[in-house]
């Protein structure tokens, strides 16, 4: 139970951290963000299973992602490294891997799910969607990922 309200209290933090970055530049689309924060964007083959990873060199910050990806999950991976470069700044990350076949994640990919998930409902309305997955499916997210929006989302979709 102790993890699960650390990872609350994480969740508020992440919150706040959005909130500040949208205020910051004016908007919640992150290739605007990418942009306003002077973050690089390139998209390269990746290995099978590799969707992205950011990267500082030289006080530069990239963010790299695979170029077979749909529009809309290249939008989500891109939320994913943002987290990364905003609340784990300095860090290079290993590869956004396909996490429908993890089963184990660590607090930074946690909280960079968590980052992805609230600028997304951010500058999507997610209340298009008739269920949680029908919103995963338009991201081309997997449906492991459905307990990141039961906070987000609690009594919206079903």
């Amino acid at each position: 139970m102790e993890i699960l309200r650390n990872r609350v209290i994480h969740l508020n933090w992440i919150e706040e951290e959005v909130e500040k970055v949208i205020k910051k530049c004016g908007t919640a689309n992150p290739y605007e963000i990418a942009k306003a924060f002077d973050i690089t964007i390139s998209y390269h083959p990746l290995p099978k299973g590799h969707k992205g990873y950011s990267a500082l060199h030289k006080r530069i910050r990239h963010i790299v992602l695979a170029n077979n990806m749909t529009q809309n999950e290249m939008m989500a991976v891109l939320c994913h490294e943002l987290g990364h470069s905003f609340l784990h700044p300095g860090i290079n990350t290993t590869f956004f891997k396909d996490i429908a076949s993890s089963s184990f994640e660590s607090g930074v990919e946690y909280e960079a799910n968590s980052f992805m998930f609230y600028l997304i409902s951010k500058s999507i309305d997610i209340n298009q969607f008739p269920s949680v997955y029908s919103f995963l499916n338009y991201i081309n997210m997997p449906y492991s990922m459905e307990p990141y929006l039961e906070n987000l989302i609690e009594g919206e979709l079903q």
